[in-house]
């Protein structure tokens, strides 16, 4: 629901048909951020993230924000990860539903490990989820890239690679993931992007997902500097136990709009922005020098914002010439964000495509 930087826009309230191929009847620029629809409350149990039985039989509703373990509610909390002091780092943001942006930001990873001779971890920041179904001549350019949304194949294949590589493969909670575990419903492809993608899933697939979104993360931090999360570091926090101890229920909210008005999880979720003061807070309160996030669409690929902030674009909104992704020496300290450089920490998605600015290997037409 915050637009660019940090206007808010209107809720969108209008009834959506829930079919993989309707139309959209309005797509909303990148910059402007899914709007958040409506807020169910329910409860479920815990379940492994690739387990497909006992599904929805056991909700009470579809939302999946509370959970009941043994006849006992327990409300689920925020979860930090600390980062290894060596090896190899790699960072992608928002895919929203881009399979081939996320099998090729594996193909990089997997390489990785031959390169660094096994020592290497993959993070997503969040926004694997809720892409567009939009059909070739209706694409807009400023969505970028043409694809179609392959979300929960997406998280599927997500869990099974952090199988195959336990500890190296890591996600962060985007708002977009929350919404289905009792966040607010995102807007930006549909009036209610939750309601749509756990309806062309059905119940056994939504509780799979479900599994996987609460294996997310908030943050991660690194003893390199770098601080991940989803949106800005805008959050009013004093340690690293205030971010581990955010309600991510929103079994409390009056309305879907207080979420955002959290001085925790609203900011660390939707942020686009926050102030060379906000920053260095948060940075202080996680033992962190630089921030690292996605949230915004960043057409050239990445933007630096004073010296403690740099935003990533890896996949969504962009074309395959400006997507780029992070590649970080765990064992470094990175004084600021210009100890960021092209062609060693940034680093294009698709090499052959993206101009010299990039690192990339593109010839000028």
């Amino acid at each position: 629901m915050l637009a660019p930087r940090e206007q808010r826009g209107d809720l969108c309230v209008v009834a959506f048909d829930l079919e993989l191929d309707a139309a959209v009847v309005a797509v909303a620029h990148p910059a402007g951020d899914a709007e958040p629809a409506r807020l169910r409350r329910g409860r479920r149990p815990i379940r492994h993230a690739l387990d497909a039985s006992g599904h929805d039989r056991t909700c009470t509703s579809s939302h999946g924000g509370e959970h009941d373990i043994g006849g006992k509610l327990e409300i689920p909390m925020a979860r930090v990860i600390r980062l290894p002091d060596k090896g190899r780092l790699l960072v992608c943001t928002d895919l929203q539903g881009c399979m081939r942006d996320y099998q090729r930001m594996v193909e990089i990873f997997e390489q990785a490990l031959i390169d660094y001779h096994g020592d290497v971890y993959l993070l997503f920041t969040g926004d694997l989820i809720h892409g567009p179904h939009i059909e070739p001549e209706d694409w807009p350019d400023f969505l970028g890239e043409y694809y179609r949304d392959a979300s929960g194949d997406l998280m599927i294949a997500y869990a099974g690679l952090a199988a195959q590589y336990p500890g190296r493969v890591h996600a962060l909670l985007g708002n977009h993931e929350h919404g289905h575990i009792g966040g607010p419903h995102t807007a930006k492809f549909a009036a209610d992007e939750v309601a749509l993608l756990e309806h062309i899933l059905g119940p056994a697939a939504t509780a799979r997902m479900r599994g996987i979104i609460h294996t997310f993360a908030l943050a991660a931090v690194s003893k390199c500097g770098a601080i991940f999360t989803h949106g800005a570091p805008a959050a009013v926090i004093d340690s690293i136990a205030d971010l581990e101890g955010a309600d991510l229920s929103g079994a409390n909210f009056a309305s879907p709009l207080d979420v955002l008005d959290t001085p925790i999880v609203g900011k660390v979720l939707w942020a686009r922005s926050a102030t060379e003061a906000e920053a260095r807070r948060f940075l202080r309160a996680t033992h962190g020098t630089i921030s690292i996030y996605g949230h915004d669409v960043i057409p050239d690929g990445f933007e630096k914002i004073g010296d403690e902030q740099i935003i990533v674009s890896t996949s969504f909104g962009l074309f395959d010439t400006n997507k780029v992704y992070c590649n970080l020496d765990l064992s470094a300290r990175y004084r600021n964000v210009h100890d960021l450089r092209v062609g060693f920490e940034i680093l294009p998605l698709y090499p052959d495509k993206a101009p010299a600015r990039l690192g990339g290997r593109a010839k000028a037409s």
